[in-house]
């Protein structure tokens, strides 16, 4: 996609940019809210030492998905995650952060590999190609 990318426009290059960051501020955002929606309570050490490995995963979680879509180091896509998290689910894992971090996290991946490629696609087709 570098190569691609140097050969846009200044205003597309700073769409493109644009709604690369949108999606990487929605996979930022569902960290929150998937602990809302895990409602973490953390009284014992263990459940403390439990949500630490749950936030750790998360953020491993959340760097695979960023990279994953700053370039195509990782051949992991939407799909993968969603089937990550239905594995997870199914197997009613002991860390519910990661589970909710999963599924939450494959909404703004969705949409990228849904709605925001294919728009960039079009654009490099129609005007670049």
């Amino acid at each position: 996609m570098a190569l691609i990318f140097a050969k846009l426009s200044s205003k597309h290059k700073a769409q493109y940019i644009v709604s690369k960051a949108s999606v990487g501020v929605g996979l930022a955002a569902m960290i929150p809210v998937a602990m809302l929606a895990a409602d973490v309570n953390l009284p014992t050490i263990e459940s403390q030492v439990s949500f630490s490995i749950g936030f750790v995963g998360v953020l491993a979680i959340f760097l695979l998905a960023v990279l994953n879509r700053l370039a195509a180091l990782f051949k992991i896509k939407s799909i993968g995650f969603l089937v990550v998290f239905t594995v997870m689910l199914a197997l009613k894992s002991s860390i519910d952060i990661m589970v909710w971090s999963l599924g939450l996290m494959s909404i703004p991946l969705l949409i990228d590999d849904a709605i925001i490629t294919p728009i960039w696609n079009n654009i490099w087709y129609r005007d670049y190609e």
